[in-house]
This record gives structure tokens, sequence and C-alpha cells, in this order.
């Protein structure tokens, strides 16, 4: 590569060096996380019914412009993943049904690292985005609850997950679909967001049961963002 070749590359990368430094900003968002699994049993063919299970959401936020309406997000995020499997009859009892059963809840925090691919479009004052792009995650610790329900819920016996069992793959690679809302104040842009992201790494292998779970999940969230330059 000849003297000019290199001073135009040099030059190409302050100028985007710079365009990116111009339209970086921070912030965090704080939601809710509406979590789930895929779990199949019997060699992957028969679906196992589980029901879904609410949990914080908390992230830190930067965004780098990338010219135009495009810009690259990421995050460090805290969540909380997971599913509550029930089980329940009705007892004929005084010419009524009581119904009795059981509940497990599977509850697993995570620090999770998007990587975001972000459109945005619209006005001034109001406009909106779309994001997509791949996670990583690391499984930090979980909790398993069971509860006994007959009237009223009554817990039964709550423990610690072992995560470093050979049946849990503590780090899972996912990827994420959102749209947002973003409204620009006098210092920064407050925004309201949705997702939903799933995994792609089998979260746990139960194999006298043959049953393989995946973690997905629909995350609602608000937050503040402030560009640290003009």
């Amino acid at each position: 590569m000849n003297t000019t070749n290199k001073m135009l590359s040099l030059a190409l990368l302050f100028f985007f060096a710079g365009q990116a430094t111009a339209q970086t900003a921070i912030g965090f968002r704080a939601g809710v996380n509406i979590a789930n699994v895929k779990a199949f049993g019997i060699a992957n063919t028969i679906p196992v019914n589980t029901q879904s299970i609410f949990g914080p959401n908390l992230a830190l936020v930067a965004e780098f412009g990338l010219g135009n309406n495009f810009a690259l997000q990421t995050e460090l995020n805290y969540l909380t993943r997971g599913f509550q499997v029930s089980e329940s009859v009705d007892l004929g009892l005084f010419g009524g049904d009581i119904p009795l059963g059981a509940t497990a809840i599977t509850k697993i925090n995570y620090l999770d690292i998007p990587i975001l691919a972000k459109y945005k479009f619209g006005g001034q004052k109001v406009s909106a985005y779309l994001t997509a792009g791949p996670v990583v995650g690391y499984a930090l610790n979980g909790r398993l609850e069971t509860r006994a329900n007959f009237l009223v819920d009554i817990p039964i016996y709550d423990t610690d997950i072992n995560l470093n069992s050979d049946n849990i793959n503590r780090f899972e690679f996912g990827g994420s679909l959102g749209a947002g809302v973003s409204f620009n104040t006098t210092v920064g842009n407050f925004f309201i967001d949705a997702r939903y992201t799933q995994g792609f790494t089998q979260m746990d292998q139960i194999s006298f049961l043959d049953l393989n779970i995946k973690n997905q999940g629909f995350g609602i969230s608000a937050g503040y963002m402030i560009p640290l330059s003009n």
C-alpha cells in the first residue's frame, strides 16, 4: 500500500471514529421480563407444558451512531429467566370442587450482553426504532421454589440450583428482535422498549427424561439515554 492510500485510510478511520464519538449516548433501562422455555421430551417430539414467570430486567445501555439512521447498541443486562410447571386435580368435597395441586418454579438470574444493530426513523421530537442482533448470556445463580396449592399457596421446599452441574450449560447464545419509541427531551431521550429473545443454546439436558430446554422471553422496559456530545 502506497503512502497516499495509507493517508486516505487513516483519514477515513479518524472520520468514522469521530462520527461515532459525536453520536455516542449512554443510559439505562428497567422493566420486566416475561420468561418461559421451549421444552421437549422423548427425542424432542413431545412438547412439555410450561407457564411463564415474571422477573426484573435491568440494563446499562450504550449507543454508537454509524451515520444516517443506523447505530450499534450494546448493553449489560441483569434479568431473570425461567419457567413454572403446575399440576392440579379437583377434589369433590362437600358438594363442590376444591383444587389440589403443586407448582414448581425455576428462576435463574442471567448477565446478558446483547450487540444490536439499530435502525431509527421518525421526527425530531418523537421517533421509533428497530433492533436485532445476537445475545451472549451467563447464568449467575438460580432458585427452585415448590408450592402446594390447596385453596391457597403453601410453600413446601426452596433450594438453590447447582449451576455447576454437568447437565446445566451456564453460557447461552441467543438472538433478539425489538422495537421502541423515543421521545426527545432537553437533556436526552426517554424511550419505551419491547423485545423478544430466543435462546439457541440448550440450557439443560435431563437424560432420564430426555428433556431439552431452551430459554425464551418477552421484555418490556423504559429508560433514558443521554448523548455524550452534540
